[in-house]
């Protein structure tokens, strides 16, 4: 054995590189790698590993891992059968060291290490390395090689000093080796690329290896990625061919995901003369860069540049925009426009994400739409930046001619139909005409874009996230009004409800405070008109999108609403019942807070219906199969709870819809509990919460602070607290709210007085339907006529809200006041009821919502 050693030494110290030294190991029968033995043309560091691990096993067992009678036979073994374990030959062989050796001996070259440095940074860890005095694998690989009889005379050395330990010779040998190894680990935020040409299926050689070197070339050029021939895992490997078709060529490159295991094939046809020409080569690579979304990125592969992170986040930009995720999509196209300040498509479409999120707060998107106008955008893309840059100014009319300009230049533009109705939408500026005050802008000109819009979206998810704003403008859910101001200086505040000018949508504004002298008498004459038209407008749109959409909840959940509110809340078909809509939605839902919208609508149907034990059972249902995480589709089912009179649960999930970053942590904290408690009605313990919440105020505020800090904090949660507190605790405040004077009035002990300030407030509202009024304000209003004595009519007023129930809107579940505050009328109702039919009824009601269980499961 030692004088074997000290003949490969020889060898090492002659051998005119060290890759011809590894070759002369290889190159033998009994360390050939199987794939040197079958021929193959292209061998790599990967063969040199499978010849050192030979001669390490070799060294450890005393005998090779293959042997027969033959070389041939030799040979075969490999192919065959794996070697017999190290242990059978030397017993004090490690379970790591063996299994080390066992993957350098791997058959296939993807299942070894991938460079001899992994192979002898593994040995290093067993401690080999170290115990037989042959150094360190070094830590750097730019560390400078020893030359050829340095290396030797390390490796005799090394075997010198373990007597006995033969395999130090081998083990030596690889971590020199791997000091000119080339590194082939990625720096952080890298992409590591390895290139090949293919070697099987039709293919022209000359061709593919043309491709191949520019698919090299041009990757080399890239910002954040590496191209390595030696990588043994690589992020991303492209296998290059060609096929001549006459004088032109068909070029395919197969892109496989290292991490996601997914392959994807790209091809071009391109002039034989040019497989590797520019055009073609940087399409395919920006293709295969950006990953399989890239079909979905109008433009990707124009992106001037090579920053694979702009490209990255502008495709992921695309895809979150098409999932509906608006803050996500902004975020990325800003990033991708920050990376590459050139690529003017993505600063077009930073705003045109901020502008769908917030379009009246343009400040984040603000700076992009210059970035966007100042780029080289042709065509749509050029009026699209034109008109995002006067919405961001707040120029409304520029902007709806500018979108209108980029429907004209583009039909199918859904960025350009809907910016069209939402500049419409957002333009609330009155002007005064001959025949009286008008809306600069037609809400009718504005539904009718959103119509296109809707036939144009490119998801229904996207489409979903900005419906809401559709809905809005179609006034279908009542009692809306349009605010505006008056153009020029000093105008003042306008505001109309809807009404009908011939058969369409019309909003005719009036001062607010001609608005509020007039009171239930600035109601149009055709407002319940107006709001059945309304309603029309948005079946037709929820219509239309569930007819382009037919697997979406989204568009199947808006379609239930729609119907709702047209009062088709019985059986049917899908398309005509808003029950039968649901449960399509129901079927596609995906996320929590689908699920938790569901709930809520089909609870809402059946309170419609005076189904309150069915409302019951699906509210506690859907509470006890509730998110065990705060978020959204907690806050969607929050109303729930309170509805059924959950108050613990209420406190646990409830949180602030806006907290306000100027209250201490302690006053927050103290508010919200007490805020809650007071809305639902919790009266048990609400002495001591308001106790913790003055002390609270009291220590956190400077004295000089403290009188205007309890108006701003104070006044509005003691108010919804008078019913359980009584109405004293509002005497040292102002009123600012119309139901304060008459509490004021009865803290002083004058009912007459009470009774006198809630009939002028009745009056001024005469005529308005009943369903326009908050259920927190209902029930607080009523409680302040039973209290001023004046039972009969507080009793009226809740009868005659309770049977419009039929008509109630989506607006009372979807807030816990709101919730709560019909909770309590109902409570309200039963305490003061007369015992006639009518009383019975909403008794056994106000029953059904308490005691009332969820199915056992």
């Amino acid at each position: 054995m030692p004088r074997r050693l000290r003949h490969r030494a020889r060898a090492l110290d002659d051998a005119p590189g060290w890759t011809t030294t590894t070759g002369l190991v290889r190159g033998t029968p009994a360390y050939m790698s199987p794939e040197q033995a079958s021929g193959e043309r292209e061998l790599d560091g990967r063969s040199d590993v499978y010849a050192l691990g030979c001669v390490l096993y070799e060294m450890l067992a005393g005998v090779p891992p293959f042997s027969a009678a033959t070389a041939q036979a030799t040979i075969a073994q490999r192919f065959t059968h794996p070697p017999e374990s190290l242990t059978r030959h030397r017993a004090t062989v490690s379970p790591e060291l063996e299994e080390i050796v066992r993957l350098a001996l791997a058959t296939a070259p993807a299942d070894r290490f991938g460079t001899a440095r992994a192979f002898a940074e593994a040995l290093a860890g067993t401690g080999l390395l170290h115990a037989t005095g042959t150094g360190e694998v070094p830590p750097s690989p730019r560390r400078p090689r020893p030359d050829r009889r340095e290396r030797a005379r390390r490796v005799a050395l090394g075997v010198a000093g373990v007597a006995g330990v033969a395999a130090a010779a081998a083990v030596a040998a690889l971590g020199w080796w791997a000091l000119g190894a080339r590194d082939d680990a990625a720096p952080p935020g890298t992409l590591l690329v390895r290139v090949a040409s293919a070697t099987d299926g039709p293919r022209d050689a000359a061709l593919t290896e043309r491709v191949a070197r520019a698919l090299r070339a041009e990757l080399e050029g890239w910002s954040e990625v590496r191209v390595s021939d030696r990588a043994r895992r690589p992020a991303l490997v492209l296998t290059a061919s060609a096929v001549r078709l006459g004088d032109s060529a068909r070029v395919i490159v197969d892109a496989v995901d290292g991490s996601a295991g997914t392959s994807r094939r790209l091809v071009e046809i391109a002039s034989a003369t040019a497989v590797d020409a520019a055009p073609t080569v940087t399409r395919l690579v920006r293709r295969a860069l950006a990953g399989p979304d890239v079909v979905d990125a109008p433009d990707a592969e124009t992106m001037p540049g090579r920053s694979l992170g702009a490209l990255r986040s502008y495709v992921r930009g695309w895809e979150q925009l098409r999932s509906g995720q608006l803050d996500s999509a902004a975020e990325s196209f800003m990033a991708s426009a920050r990376a590459n300040p050139r690529f003017a498509l993505a600063s077009l479409w930073a705003a045109q994400a901020g502008a769908w999120r917030d379009p009246r707060d343009p400040r984040p998107w603000l700076p992009f739409t210059a970035t966007a106008r100042a780029g080289s955008l042709t065509g749509r893309d050029s009026t699209l930046a034109v008109a995002l840059g006067a919405m961001a100014a707040k120029d409304y009319p520029s902007a709806c001619a500018a979108f209108r300009a980029t429907t004209v230049r583009d039909p199918s533009s859904f960025a350009g139909w809907f910016g069209l109705g939402e500049c419409a939408r957002l333009d609330t500026t009155v002007l005064r005409t001959p025949e009286g005050a008008r809306f600069r802008s037609s809400t009718w000109a504005s539904l009718a874009a959103f119509r296109e819009a809707v036939e144009r979206a490119p998801s229904s998810a996207l489409l979903g996230a900005l419906f809401e704003r559709i809905l809005r403008s179609t006034s279908a859910a009542g009692n809306v009004p349009r605010r505006g101001w008056l153009a020029g200086d000093g105008g003042g505040p306008y505001v109309a409800l809807p009404s009908l000018d011939a058969d369409t949508l019309a909003f005719f504004p009036v001062s607010l405070d001609e608005s509020l002298r007039a009171g239930a008498r600035a109601v149009p004459r055709t407002y319940t008109a107006a709001t059945r038209r309304g309603r029309e407008v948005l079946l037709d749109l929820t219509e239309r999108w569930t007819q382009r959409a037919p697997e979406s909840s989204q568009a199947w959940f808006r379609r239930a609403l729609a119907l709702e509110l047209a009062g088709q809340i019985g059986d049917g078909a899908a398309e005509q019942s808003a029950p039968a809509a649901l449960e399509k939605a129901a079927a596609g839902a995906r996320s929590e807070e689908e699920r938790a919208r569901i709930a809520v609508a089909r609870t809402r149907l059946a309170l419609r219906r005076g189904d309150f034990a069915g409302a019951a059972r699906i509210a506690r249902t859907a509470l006890a199969d509730g998110p065990s995480q705060p978020g959204e589709a907690r806050d969607t089912l929050l109303p729930l709870a309170a509805l059924v009179g959950d108050v613990a649960r209420a406190e646990r999930w409830s949180v602030p819809a806006a907290p306000d970053p100027a209250l201490p942590q302690p006053v927050a904290d103290s508010l919200q509990l007490f805020q809650v408690r007071a809305v639902l009605g919790a009266c048990d313990g609400m002495d001591e919460s308001r106790r913790r919440l003055e002390r609270a105020v009291s220590i956190s505020f400077a004295p000089a602070e403290v009188a205007r800090q309890r108006a701003r904090v104070l006044q509005p949660a003691y108010r919804d607290a008078v019913p359980c507190l009584g109405p004293g605790i509002l005497t040292e405040f102002t009123p600012t709210a119309p139901v304060d004077a008459a509490y004021l009035a009865l803290a002083r002990h004058d009912p007459s007085a009470a009774r006198h300030v809630l009939a002028a407030a009745r009056e001024r509202r005469a005529g308005a339907d009943i369903t326009s009024i908050t259920w927190d304000f209902l029930f607080a209003e009523s409680w302040a006529l039973v209290q001023a004595g004046d039972t009969t009519d507080a009793r009226q007023q809740l009868l005659d809200a309770m049977n419009s129930l039929a008509s109630m809107n989506a607006y009372t579940l979807s807030r816990l006041s709101q919730a709560a505050g019909l909770r309590r009328s109902l409570d309200l109702l039963q305490s003061i009821t007369a015992r006639d039919a009518a009383g019975r009824l909403w008794q056994e009601r106000r029953r059904a919502l308490s005691t009332t269980q969820s199915p056992s499961r």
